[in-house]
């Protein structure tokens, strides 16, 4: 089951990324992220009361990423985590794709996302959702990774 949280309640989600195997500086991205009050929308995926997945969508001509000068007209998916133990049974995929189908409602003509080289399950996911890199907007975060942009045009 899909749900959304409001804002105030981004604590909650401090436990599914604290399991997540990522650097200690991403971890604190994702939590400073996900509990702040930008103007990110936040969705979940619950399964037996438990969170088990997370993205975030943030509109056109915002900039969700603080180090870099990101600035698409269109909108822009952040932070997909799913629970270790709960991968490959299609939970990012579903999220995406509600992410996808709010963008396409709200009138977006494409929606974008960036991520690392490392994330090689994802980036095949994303190409099998018909996200196409878009090397014009890659940037390299405060930890010298490229980070890699992509957008699925509707």
């Amino acid at each position: 089951m899909i749900i959304s949280l409001p804002q105030k309640e981004g604590s909650r989600l401090e436990v599914l990324f604290s399991v997540l195997t990522h650097p200690t500086y991403y971890q604190r991205n994702l939590i400073a992220t996900v509990d702040g009050e930008g103007n990110g929308e936040r969705l979940v995926a619950e399964q037996n009361g438990s969170i088990v997945g997370s993205v975030m969508l943030f509109p056109p001509a915002t900039n969700p990423y603080a180090n870099a000068l990101i600035c698409a007209s269109y909108p822009e998916v952040r932070f997909l985590a799913v629970l270790p133990q709960m991968r490959g049974q299609g939970i990012g995929t579903a999220l995406m794709k509600e992410r996808e189908r709010h963008a396409q409602e709200a009138g977006a003509q494409a929606i974008g996302l960036h991520t690392a080289e490392v994330m090689q399950t994802a980036i095949r996911m994303y190409e099998r959702l018909g996200f196409v890199r878009t090397p014009e907007t890659d940037f390299q975060s405060g930890e010298g990774v490229v980070v890699l942009g992509y957008r699925h045009t509707f």
